[in-house]
């Protein structure tokens, strides 16, 4: 069964509800939760109007390539399709540790997770250091002789 990206949404949402940042646009604020296609598609999210307070999480659904998946009994091949959760804090005030180390956790209760690890950005032209964390959980699919 594939993993359906609007029940990660609210699986993540409601796991590290506190933890959560905002998105915050013209008219108003939304919970910064994302989900995105593959930025080589060209969409690109938030625009540029918006800022961000606090931890963002982002979702970008993958393929792991056939060349790096794994060959069957019959010929049939194991294709791994799954997420990349990207989560960032975004300014001093949040907690990307806890959040990770309870993402982690929880995931892991429901999901099989491919990595996940934790991190910095190089510091950008204010001396600014975000928080990052990435975890990659992944759903094999069997296709019949590729």
């Amino acid at each position: 069964m594939a993993i359906s990206p609007l029940e990660l949404k609210e699986f993540i949402e409601t796991t590290i509800p506190s933890y959560l940042g905002t998105y915050n646009y013209p008219g108003g604020t939304i919970p910064a939760i994302a989900l995105l296609p593959h930025p080589q598609l060209g969409y690109y999210f938030p625009p540029a109007d918006w800022s961000i307070t606090g931890l963002e999480v982002v979702m970008i659904e993958i393929l792991v390539s056939p060349a790096n998946s794994q060959q069957r009994m019959g010929g049939d091949l194991a294709i791994w399709y799954g997420w990349q959760i990207f989560v960032k804090q975004h300014d001093l005030s949040g907690h990307l540790h806890e959040a990770m180390d309870i993402l982690m956790t929880e995931i892991s209760q429901r999901y099989h997770i491919l990595k996940g690890f934790g991190g910095y950005t190089p510091p950008d032209k204010e001396g600014l250091v975000i928080a990052t964390g990435k975890i990659v959980i992944v759903d094999p699919v069997v296709k019949a002789n590729l």
